[in-house]
C-alpha cells in the first residue's frame, strides 16, 4: 500500500587490524582467534600479507595505488573513488608502528592463490576487505514497505535497503551477529503480494547474548584490555584453564571460572577493574614517549600490590572461596549445615561436618515425584573390547566433554576419549579409533596392530608440519 524510500550512502570499513581480523574470521569463517593468528602467521611468513599484529588502519601510499589500479582493472573505473580513502584509528592507545593487514600483492586474486584451505579462505577475506576499503561507496535506498491484507483490517511493515549501486558491496560486506539491515526487493506501491506463510509469534525482551570469540575480542578492544598480540592468547587461556567452555560458538562460564572471578572481584577489585589495564597502557605509552619515569611508575604499582598479595595469602583460605553456605541442615547427621563445595566434577552440596559426616547430594535435586534426569547416551554399536558383552556408548561428562564407555557400566569400567569404529584388528579384534591409534593392551602382542593413523585433512597436515618445525627449532636452540 505504500513504499517510502530515502537514498543513503554506505562507506566501506577500514582495512583489517588484528582485532577486526579475528572478529570477521570468527563470524564469516568460523575460525577461532588462535587459528586465525597461526594461519595469518603462515601467510605473513610466505610473503602474502603484511604483519598481522597491528592496531593501525593506515596503508602505505604504494599499497593504495596498487589497490586502486587493481580495482579499475577488475571492476571498472566506476568503482574507483576520485581520491584515495584515508582512515584513522579510533583507539587512543593505538601503536601505529605497522601498516594495516593487507595483501602484499593485490593483483594476486584469491583465484590465483595456491595454498592450504585455511590459508586460502583467510587470504580471500583479507584481500576482499583491502579491496573494499579503497572502493566507491554503495548507494542504497533505505526503504519501508507497508502491506495491507484484502480486508483492510491488518497492516504489515518491513524496513530494509534496496541496492541502487553496489560499490564496495560487490566484493565485501561486514558480517554481523544479527541481521540488522535486510536487503529488500524493489517493489512499487499498488503491486500485489502473495501470502506464502503467516507466523503469529510473540517476542519478549531477552538478556544480551553470551560472548562469542568475535564479540569478546571486540569487548576487549573497546575496554582497552590487551594488545593485538594478546587477544588470541587471552581467549585461549580462559578456555585452557577451564574458566569457560565453548558451546554453539558461545562462551559459558564454568564453576572454576565463577570462583576465580568471585575471588578476584572480592579481594583484588582494583586490578580487575576494566579501566586498570587501559590506564596502565596509557602510562606505559607516556614512558615510551619520555613523558614519565618508569621506576616511580613501577614502584607505585608494586608496593601496594605486593602488600595486598601477602595479606591475602595469610588471611584467606581456599575454603572461603570454594565453599558457600546454604542455611540448610544436613539430612543425614541433623547437626551440620549443607555447604556448596567445588569438587573435581563440579559443584555439589556436602555436610559441613565432613569427614565425620560424608553426606553429599547434587546441587539441583529433582522435584518431588520426578526422577533425576539421566545423562543422554548414544550407542555406537561397537562391541566393548574389554568385556565383549556391552557396546560402546557416547556419554557426556559433567563438564560437557564427550567420552565413550561400556554400556554395562559399572559392571565393566572400560572408557576412552576416542570414538571407536567398528573396524577392529582382524587378528586380535582391538578397536581402531577415529582420533589417534594407540598401541596398548593386545597391540603389543599382535603384529597386525601396527596401524596407520587415520588420514589427516590438509589443514591438520599443515598444523602438524608447523608444530614439527617449531619443535625442531627449539631442539636446535637447546
Amino acid at each position: 500500500s505504500d513504499v517510502t524510500k530515502k537514498q543513503v550512502k554506505r562507506n566501506p570499513s577500514a582495512p583489517f587490524i588484528t582485532s577486526t581480523l579475528q572478529q570477521e574470521a570468527s563470524r564469516k569463517l568460523g575460525m577461532g582467534a588462535r587459528m586465525t593468528m597461526s594461519t595469518a602467521q603462515r601467510l605473513y611468513e610466505a610473503g602474502h600479507i603484511t604483519y598481522m599484529r597491528t592496531d593501525s588502519v593506515t596503508l602505505a601510499g604504494e599499497a593504495i595505488a596498487a589497490l586502486r589500479h587493481t580495482i579499475g582493472d577488475l571492476y571498472g573505473n566506476d568503482y574507483v573513488p576520485k581520491s584515495p580513502r584515508q582512515y584513522k584509528s579510533k583507539s587512543k592507545n593505538a601503536q601505529e608502528a605497522h601498516e594495516a593487514i593487507r595483501p602484499t600483492n593485490p593483483s594476486m586474486t584469491p583465484q590465483d592463490f595456491k595454498g592450504e584451505p585455511e590459508q586460502q579462505k583467510l587470504y580471500e577475506l583479507i584481500w576482499r576487505r583491502s579491496m573494499a576499503c579503497q572502493m566507491e561507496s554503495a548507494k542504497l535506498d533505505r526503504t519501508t514497505i507497508l502491506i495491507d491484507d484484502e480486508s483492510g483490517k491488518h497492516q504489515f511493515r518491513t524496513s530494509g535497503s534496496i541496492i541502487v549501486f553496489d560499490g564496495f558491496l560487490k566484493v565485501y560486506q561486514v558480517a554481523k551477529d544479527s541481521d540488522e539491515d535486510a536487503i529488500l526487493p524493489d517493489v512499487k506501491s499498488g503491486e500485489a503480494a502473495d501470502l506464502r506463510e503467516l507466523k503469529p509469534e510473540q517476542h519478549f525482551t531477552e538478556p544480551p547474548p553470551r560472548f562469542s570469540e568475535a564479540s569478546l575480542v571486540q569487548a576487549l578492544e573497546e575496554h582497552g584490555i590487551g594488545r593485538p598480540s594478546t587477544y588470541a592468547s587471552i581467549v585461549s587461556t580462559i578456555r585452557e584453564r577451564g574458566y569457560v567452555r565453548l558451546e554453539a560458538r558461545r562462551f559459558h562460564p564454568e564453576d572454576v571460572g565463577r570462583i576465580v572471578n568471585k575471588f578476584l572481584t572480592e579481594h583484588f577489585p582494583k586490578y580487575v577493574d576494566y579501566s586498570f589495564t587501559a590506564d596502565m597502557e596509557e602510562e606505559l605509552d607516556e614512558i615510551s614517549r619520555g613523558e614519565r619515569e618508569w621506576k616511580p611508575m613501577l614502584r607505585d604499582f608494586w608496593t601496594p600490590f605486593k602488600t595486598q598479595v601477602d595479606d591475602k595469602i595469610a588471611s584467606v583460605k581456599k575454603s572461603d572461596v570454594t565453599s558457600e553456605k546454604t542455611g540448610e541442615t544436613c539430612p543425614t547427621c541433623k547437626e551440620g549445615e549443607l555447604i556448596i563445595r567445588l569438587g573435581r566434577n563440579g559443584r555439589f552440596k556436602g555436610c559441613s561436618r565432613y569427614p565425620e559426616c560424608k553426606h553429599t547430594e547434587p546441587l539441583e535435586k529433582p522435584a518431588e515425584g520426578e526422577e533425576a534426569a539421566k545423562p543422554e547416551v548414544v550407542d555406537t554399536g561397537v562391541t566393548c573390547p574389554k568385556c565383549k558383552e556391552g557396546t560402546m556408548v557416547q556419554r557426556k561428562s559433567r563438564r560437557g566433554k564427550i567420552f565413550f564407555s561400556c554400556s554395562t557400566y559399572p559392571k565393566c569400567d572400560y572408557a576412552t576419549w576416542d570414538k571407536p569404529l567398528d573396524k577392529p584388528c582382524p587378528e586380535c579384534k582391538w578397536p581402531i579409533t577415529t582420533l589417534k591409534v594407540r598401541k596398548k593392551g593386545n597391540a603389543e602382542k599382535c603384529p597386525n596392530c601396527d596401524w596407520q593413523d587415520p588420514p589427516m585433512t590438509e589443514g591438520e597436515k599443515a598444523r602438524a608440519a608447523a608444530a614439527k618445525e617449531r619443535w625442531a627449532k627449539r631442539k636446535k636452540k637447546a
